[in-house]
């Protein structure tokens, strides 16, 4: 057992530790070194050590994060392919016609999503994103808003049909709270979805910590947890929601998760 924070998914202080990690960015942090602690009860994977405010503004405000290949065609259309094939069975599992959808994409950056919502029909799309690198080139999207999630122009369109995570549920520092706040802008018979990344290609838990640390998902300090399905059922739960469907890419790098009301 390890002193490390409790458990962001299901509370628990019953955590082990996996391996002190390496920072990957050039930054004296707060509260270093970090390791990477598994918690017993529900199988979340996370980063033991907590962050300051100012880690924060460092890392999402004050730092440049979709520069070089977020602005490729290659990824660009990659990106489209992806999420225009998940926005359109979304649609289908909610039954709603495009025109008539309204999409909340947090965390947004480039806004995928509400890029693809823009291309299949006339959906009202609004990005959300703490950072305003990305704000003032999406615009593909209706209402862009540099703030927290939290901020009344978010809540006065509400309620959406999807609610869209790319990425971005592995950086927030109390994941249950914030799928809490989501849940009271989701229509009833809405959908959440959420992408992040899951474990290192046929990583188990008697691997080294090297092949963590050389997996490209690897952020340290910037991913602060990795989801299993368990784990986030679990924080679904205590959030209010309930997990759907739950699909492992990229031969288990990554995971999908779409979460509805209760």
């Amino acid at each position: 057992m390890i002193e490390a924070r409790k458990c962001p998914s299901c509370g628990s202080e019953r955590s082990s530790s996996l391996g002190e990690v390496r920072k990957t960015m050039d930054h004296r942090f707060s509260n270093e070194p970090f390791s990477i602690v598994e918690c017993a009860p529900c199988d979340l994977l996370y980063l033991g050590q907590e962050l300051s405010k100012q880690d924060f503004v460092h890392m999402y405000e004050d730092s440049v994060q979709f520069a070089g290949s977020y602005r490729e065609e290659e990824t660009i259309r990659g990106a489209k392919q992806y999420y225009g094939g998940c926005y359109v069975q979304l649609l289908a599992d909610i039954g709603i016609d495009a025109s008539q959808a309204k999409v909340l994409e947090a965390g947004a950056g480039r806004a995928w999503m509400c890029m693809v919502a823009a291309d299949v029909g006339k959906a009202l799309t609004v990005a959300q994103d703490v950072s305003p690198e990305c704000a003032t080139e999406c615009d593909w999207v209706d209402k862009y808003v540099v703030g927290e999630i939290t901020d009344p122009e978010i809540a006065a369109r509400a309620p959406y049909d999807i609610i869209s995570l790319t990425h971005v549920i592995e950086h927030v520092p109390a994941p249950v709270e914030f799928m809490a706040i989501l849940k009271r802008l989701l229509q009833p018979r809405g959908r959440m979805f959420i992408t992040a990344p899951h474990r290192p290609q046929d990583w188990s838990k008697g691997s080294p910590i090297s092949v963590w640390e050389s997996w490209s998902y690897n952020h340290v300090p910037g991913h602060l947890q990795y989801f299993s399905e368990r784990a986030m059922r679990v924080a679904a739960r205590a959030a209010g929601l309930q997990l759907v469907r739950w699909s492992l890419h990229e031969d288990g790098q990554a995971f999908e998760a779409i979460l509805a009301h209760q």
